[in-house]
């Protein structure tokens, strides 16, 4: 591998790393500003590890990447920057939209919903990584275990 794109996934990493967090800080504190009224803290309880789910397979698949091919880890870095952005997006309308609806169900829908977008990010990105090289048997290692 060349030094520039040594540099460039250097970069994408830290990147997709420090994307990650912020979006997960942010995530919770928009889902504890709309849950304000809520005097139950075991359901503010649930509803945090709810919606960190995500941010912490991300976090998980990350510390694994260091193995994995090129474009799996790169393909992670992207979906690593995309779901927060998603993610606090969603939450953010949902906190400060029109009429700011304070809608529970949207805090329910989008930890799965992005946690099957990571899954299938990732398991796409694999196959086509496979498919790019021939002859490589898949006993040979090197293959992220998402």
């Amino acid at each position: 591998m060349e030094a520039h794109a040594r540099w460039s996934l250097r970069t994408l990493d830290g990147l997709a790393a420090a994307s990650t967090a912020i979006g997960a800080a942010l995530a919770l504190a928009l889902m504890l500003y709309v849950g304000k009224g809520n005097d139950s803290r075991l359901l503010l309880a649930l509803f945090s590890l709810w919606i960190l789910v995500p941010f912490a397979m991300l976090l998980s698949a990350w510390t694994r990447s260091r193995a994995w091919p090129t474009a799996v880890r790169t393909a992670l870095h992207l979906v690593m920057v995309g779901i927060p952005v998603i993610t606090v997006g969603v939450y953010a309308s949902v906190a400060f939209g029109p009429g700011a609806a304070r809608h529970a169900a949207m805090f329910v829908l989008v930890p799965p919903l992005t946690s099957l977008l990571i899954v299938a990010s990732l398991s796409i990105a694999l196959l086509i990584s496979r498919v790019k090289t021939p002859g490589r048997r898949s006993d040979q290692g090197n293959s992220p275990t998402i």
